[in-house]
This record gives C-alpha cells, structure tokens and sequence, in this order.
C-alpha cells in the first residue's frame, strides 16, 4: 500500500545572503497588523472622552471587557475612576463592550521635534562644557561639545 503526500509548499524566495527582511517575517507583521489595530482603536475612544480628560490619555484600549487608559499622572488616574461612568457611555456608543475601566499612569512621550522637549542651555552649562572641551585631546570631539557650548548664546535657543 502507497500513500500519496502532496508535495510541500515551497517557500516564497528571498535572499540568502544576509538577514530575513522583516516584512518576510510572518510573526513580525502580525504584530504590525495588531499594534495597527490597537492603535486605531484608540484614535476612536480618546476623542469622546470628557473634555478636560482627553488632553492627558496617552493611549485607549479594550481588553477584555475592560477599558484600559494610560494617564500621565496620578491626579488623572483619580478623574478617570470618578468619570467611569461617562466613559463607559463613551465607549458603548462606539459598539464596544465594557463593564469597567482602569487607568494606568505612565507618562505621555514628548513627540519628536517638538520645541518644547529641547530645554534650554543655561550659560553655566555651556561653561562647564567648554571647561570639558578644553580637555579632549580628539579634535573631533572637542569641536562638538564647543559647538553644543554655542547653543546657549544663540539666539534661536531662547
């Protein structure tokens, strides 16, 4: 008696001199597709949250039947257990099912390139650089921390 196996599905082709390129990694873009998705669902929930809550909620989620928000502090953790119930209404209004809702503070990243992120140089600071600079013996180096020094006298970092 002979049993007849199908062949086995060849693998798509890729190059093999050097890494696997991520998007052939079937694990990688699954989670690409479920942070897409996580994402999304939360651009849904912080916009019908409570006016003064929706500024400090750095992430919506559902997990299981609860409503999971990240806060930047603990005073808007404390807003979020005194607003349950509007937030749930929120949320039921989306189509979602949730019993309750938890907060967790974690603090809300600055975005990239934002003015605000860049404190300023304090004429101190650029003393004391300086004062670092004067003692590297790479030349490379020393120019990067005079140049760092110079930011505290420029006008465009006040």
């Amino acid at each position: 008696m002979f049993i007849i196996v199908s062949p086995a599905r060849p693998l798509p082709p890729r190059d093999t001199h050097g890494p696997t390129p991520l998007s052939q990694c079937a694990p990688v873009t699954d989670l690409v597709a479920r942070a897409r998705d996580v994402d999304r669902l939360s651009q849904r929930i912080v916009p019908l949250l409570p006016t003064p809550l929706r500024g400090h909620v750095g992430f919506a989620g559902l997990r299981n039947d609860r409503v999971l928000l990240l806060v930047e502090s603990p005073v808007w953790a404390t807003r979020v257990r005194m607003d349950q119930a509007g937030i749930l209404a929120a949320v039921h209004s989306l189509g979602l099912a949730a019993s309750s809702v938890t907060a967790k503070v974690a603090p809300i990243p600055v975005p990239v390139g934002d003015s605000t992120a860049v404190p300023k140089l304090s004429p101190r600071a650029a003393k004391a650089i300086r004062a670092a600079a004067a003692s590297m013996a790479d030349p490379d180096l020393r120019a990067l921390f005079l140049e760092l020094a110079a930011l505290a006298e420029s006008p465009s970092a006040e």
